[in-house]
């Protein structure tokens, strides 16, 4: 399997705790429009004073990881695209390049 065209193909992408504040895992979910479900109790996700994360993200508890798809499933489908939609916003306009992540750090 190609690991990006199966980040592409996925509505959620599992975000796990990095081992050091953040996880790459994150941004290579936004930047393929996939749903990142983070999975980091505690995690303060960047940017966090300009950008309303709850809008794109969904935040589980990692002690409940086996009901985390019945959470999934139950999330409707007009849900899901709001939530898509803003990942794609949220890359382009913070995450797409060097400068962005600049201009936004001094935002």
């Amino acid at each position: 399997y190609d690991y990006n065209t199966l980040l592409h193909n996925s509505t959620f992408c599992l975000v796990p705790r990095g081992r050091r504040l953040g996880s790459f895992r994150f941004l290579e979910a936004l930047q393929a429009a996939c749903i990142p479900v983070i999975e980091a109790n505690g995690w303060e996700l960047p940017f966090s004073e300009v950008i309303e994360w709850d809008r794109a993200t969904i935040t589980a508890d990692e002690r409940l990881l086996f009901q985390l798809p019945s959470i999934l499933r139950a999330i409707p489908p007009e849900k899901i695209l709001a939530l898509r939609q803003q990942t794609q916003f949220l890359w382009e306009t913070y995450f797409s390049s060097v400068e962005r992540i600049v201009l936004t750090t001094l935002e």
